[in-house]
C-alpha cells in the first residue's frame, strides 16, 4: 500500500459492503473482506437459468422451473436477458439492505462494479444507448428516502461509459410489496404498472439496460421490459445486485 493509499484509509477507513467490517482501501472500488469473499454466492460461477439468469440448483438444467413453465404456458419474456451478480441468501442480503438504509456510497461504489463485471461477462457484444433503474414504490421512497436502484444505475452507466437516463419510468399505479406474493400474485401485481414518463421517441430502436437492486421471479423487469418494447425499444436488458437460486427443475429441460 502507496502512501496516498495509507492517508486515505486512514481517514476514510473503508469497511465491507456485506458484513460492515473495517478493511483497508480497495482501489478497485469493489470492497469485501476475506470472509464475505468465502461466504457470498457469485453467479459467475454458477451455472444459470438461459432465460432470467438465476442460478440453478441442479447443474443438469438449462432453465429454471418457473421460466420452463411460462414457456409452457405461452406466457411472453419480453426482456433480452438478465444478469446478477450475487445469489440472495442471508449473507448478501445484509449488504442489500445496508445500501437501503444507511445510503452508503461505498456500497453503491462495490455493487455497482460488481453489476458492470456481470453486465460485460453476459452481455459483453451488447452497445447499450441508455442505463435506468426500475422506479421506486412511493411508499418505500416515504419510508427510507433513498432510490438505491437509481443510485446504482447511475455509477453503472458512469462505469460502463453509457449514457444515464433518469426517470425513464413512472408508476402509473402503486403496487404491493413483491416479497409478499407468490409468483403469480407477483405478475399481476405488476400488470400495468408501469408506463414511460417521456415522450416514446427518446427509445425508439435503442437498447436498453434496466437496474434493480434484486430481482426473484423477474416480474418487475419483465413488466418494464414490455413497456419499453410495445414502445419501440430494439433491445431490453436487465441486471440486479442480487437473484434468488431456483432450486428445482423438469425432466423436459435438462440439457
Amino acid at each position: 500500500m502507496n502512501i496516498l493509499s495509507r492517508l486515505v484509509n486512514l481517514v476514510y477507513p473503508s469497511k465491507c459492503s456485506f458484513c460492515g467490517k473495517l478493511i483497508s482501501f480497495q482501489k478497485s472500488g469493489i470492497n469485501i473482506c476475506s470472509e464475505c469473499m468465502d461466504k457470498i454466492k457469485f453467479c459467475a460461477s454458477r451455472k444459470r437459468c438461459k432465460v432470467c439468469g438465476t442460478p440453478l440448483g441442479n447443474p443438469r438444467y438449462r432453465f429454471c422451473q418457473s421460466c420452463f413453465r411460462k414457456a409452457k404456458s405461452n406466457i411472453c419474456t419480453y426482456y433480452n436477458g438478465i444478469t446478477a451478480a450475487v445469489e440472495y441468501d442471508r449473507n448478501s442480503k445484509r449488504g442489500i439492505l445496508n445500501l437501503k438504509h444507511a445510503r452508503s456510497l461505498s456500497s453503491v461504489n462495490t455493487f455497482s462494479n460488481l453489476i458492470t463485471a456481470m453486465v460485460k461477462n453476459d452481455f459483453g457484444g451488447v452497445n447499450f444507448d441508455y442505463i435506468t433503474a426500475i422506479p421506486p414504490r412511493r411508499q418505500r421512497m416515504k419510508e427510507i428516502g433513498f432510490d438505491q436502484s437509481g443510485a446504482l444505475a447511475k455509477k453503472t452507466a458512469k462505469l460502463l461509459s453509457v449514457k444515464y437516463y433518469p426517470n425513464l419510468f413512472k408508476r402509473i399505479r402503486q403496487t404491493s410489496k413483491q416479497t409478499d406474493l407468490s409468483s403469480f400474485e407477483r405478475q399481476q401485481n405488476l400488470n400495468g404498472a408501469f408506463g414511460l414518463k417521456g415522450n416514446s421517441d427518446n427509445i425508439q430502436g435503442k437498447t436498453i439496460l434496466v437496474i434493480d437492486d434484486v430481482t426473484t421471479t423477474g416480474a418487475t423487469f419483465n413488466e418494464c421490459a414490455r413497456v419499453l418494447k410495445l414502445s419501440g425499444a430494439k433491445a431490453v436488458y436487465c441486471a440486479a445486485i442480487a437473484t434468488t437460486e431456483k432450486n428445482n427443475g423438469d425432466r423436459d429441460s435438462v440439457t
